[in-house]
């Protein structure tokens, strides 16, 4: 009697993991199949059905040096990775709508840029949805009337704000490119304010010395040494946007920020850079 219920026992206990080992194949199954076979297909269709969206999402990065820096498979691969963020992310408007596949896929691309020397193909896994206004909007969170706002799972963006930074490339302000960068920070895969880091080194010389700041203000503008927060977002606007300028006047920044943002000399070639990123 004793041994028949230690055979129970032990056929419950068989029974519950193969119960677990089959429902552990079937996540995995699913999982390979949305990840592997369904972003594939995904990611073809997007390129053979919109042609136009890529060319107008090319056409708001045209100016950027980053951008033109990249040869084919760099932005082949710019746009993978922005796909991945519209089948992963939810993009709407401030009233709920889902917003238009054209905008959503700037946004995107814009976010991928940012983050394309990093190691994986998209560093915004915490991010679940993109809330686009029209113009600025009042955040209570900030309590003041903003362009841009992030958090590690939702970022907030004037439309009107985000097009005009790619539209006026020299005034220092990209608020698509800056938003991105807090981003990157709030999702942990960059890490600023670190002990003997290098680019935290330099970074807080330039805030705290007054002759840096004199002697940055053709470069940065002023809300840039509000923190290092704000600074970090300001050396990536920079680097993307006049990174010939940048450079050339703050070099050691300028390489700390490059190293912060993944472009090893193994990523660059994987890229396949042109001239006209310098450095690089």
């Amino acid at each position: 009697m004793l041994l028949s219920q230690d055979l129970s026992i032990e056929l419950l206990i068989v029974n519950g993991l193969v119960v677990i080992l089959v429902i552990a194949l079937v996540f995995t199954f699913v999982y390979f199949i949305y990840y592997v076979f369904f972003q594939k297909f995904f990611h073809k269709q997007f390129f053979h059905k919109d042609p136009k969206i890529i060319k107008e999402g090319f056409e708001l990065l045209y100016y950027t040096p980053f951008f033109k820096a990249l040869d084919v498979k760099g932005k082949e691969q710019l746009v993978n990775n922005a796909n991945k963020l519209l089948i992963n992310t939810s993009f709407v408007t401030d009233t709920g709508q889902k917003l238009e596949k054209s905008q959503s896929f700037k946004i995107a691309l814009v976010l991928a840029m940012v983050a394309l020397g990093l190691e994986k193909g998209t560093h915004y896994d915490a991010l679940i949805r993109v809330v686009v206004y029209k113009d600025v909007f009042f955040s209570k969170r900030a309590d003041a009337y903003v362009r841009g706002l992030s958090t590690s799972n939702v970022l907030f963006l004037s439309w009107k704000d985000f097009e005009y930074g790619f539209l006026h490339m020299h005034d220092r302000y990209n608020v698509g490119i800056h938003e991105a960068a807090h981003l990157l920070t709030l999702c942990g895969y960059v890490r600023i304010g670190v002990t003997r880091d290098a680019w935290t080194v330099l970074a807080n010389q330039f805030i705290n010395d007054k002759n840096h700041n004199n002697g940055s203000q053709g470069i940065f503008r002023a809300y840039a040494f509000a923190n290092l927060n704000e600074f970090w977002a300001c050396c990536v606007e920079q680097f993307y946007e006049t990174p010939a300028e940048f450079s050339t006047a703050h070099s050691q920044l300028y390489d700390a920020t490059k190293n912060k943002l993944g472009f090893s000399q193994k990523k660059e070639a994987t890229l396949r850079y042109g001239s006209l990123l310098p450095k690089l």
